[in-house]
Parts: structure tokens; sequence; C-alpha cells
């Protein structure tokens, strides 16, 4: 499955997902009960911690479509913007999309302990456009461009990273 679109929120303290836009590796909505039903048990178990996100992104999967995209098919851009808010530093990126993308980019801005209060995300078959609202713990707008710098290294670092799974066939 594809997370084609989301919503989230800083809910206090908290990171909450409020909405979640998916589709098959063929851009269609029309997605197998039992893909859902097994999403479900998966997010169930990350919550309840009985297992961890990278366990899920190396388990077998039914079918792999990660082929690598030509290198300059995707124009990269990790970027800053602190003019487009009065409130957000806003980081936008775009990288060619990958198997569990999103989350090495979260798990990257949160380990910089920012506040990300919302995102917005986009993906195509080929790429990954995000938004990334961010805040410095002191609610302010994150400007030290040594921070921004390493971020953004951060994040082209495990944009490039390639996901070991274990590839099981269906048979007809």
């Amino acid at each position: 499955l594809n997370v084609i679109g989301m919503r989230s929120y800083r809910y206090e303290e908290n990171f909450v997902i409020t909405l979640i836009q998916l589709s098959d590796n063929f851009g269609s909505g029309n997605i197998a009960s039992e893909k859902l039903d097994r999403l479900k048990k998966n997010i169930a178990a990350v919550i309840e911690k009985t297992i961890q996100v990278e366990t899920l992104l190396e388990s077998p999967v039914e079918w792999g479509h990660f082929n690598k995209i030509p290198d300059g098919m995707v124009p990269q851009k990790v970027q800053f913007q602190n003019s487009l808010s009065n409130e957000y530093s806003i980081l936008e990126i775009l990288l060619p999309d990958s198997l569990g993308l999103l989350y090495r980019i979260i798990k990257v801005i949160l380990s910089f302990d920012v506040q990300l209060d919302f995102l917005r995300v986009s993906t195509s078959a080929d790429y990954a456009y995000d938004s990334f609202y961010l805040k410095s713990k002191t609610g302010n707008k994150i400007e030290d461009e040594e921070v921004q710098k390493k971020m953004e290294f951060e994040i082209l670092k495990v944009a490039t990273e390639q996901i070991q799974t274990k590839l099981s066939y269906l048979e007809f």
C-alpha cells in the first residue's frame, strides 16, 4: 500500500495522525479487505508496542514495486521556508519514493527535538512531495541555518537507504 495523503496534528504533547489516504501500487482505491485488516492489525500492534515499525518494514511483502528510479528523474529538494507562515518553519521535501520513506523522514525530524505540528503528504507513483510544519521546542521558527543544514543532510541520507524486505510472490 502507498500513503498518498495524510493529515496529522499536534495535540498537546502528542503527534496524532487523523487521516491516511491509501492506494495500491497501481493507484487504485480498490484495496482488498484482507490487506486493510492486516494494516489495522499492524497499526494496533505498533500502538501496543508489540512490534516495531522497522520489523514491519523488513517483513515479507506480497509484491515489491520499489524499483530504483533513475537518477535525475525526480529532482531532489529538501528546503526550509520561513517566509510562508508567520508561525511555522515549513520544510518542503521532494524525493524519489521508497518503502518506509515517510517513516524515516519523520524519525529524522523528531530526532532534532523539534515540534512537528502538522504535515501534508502527497505521493505520486515515483516521488513523495511532503510539507512539514515545524517549530523549535520553545515554539519559534527554526531559523538556525546550521540546524537546517544538518536536518537536510540527514533527510537526504535516509532517503537513499534501501530497506531489505523479504519478498513473497502470490501464485495463480
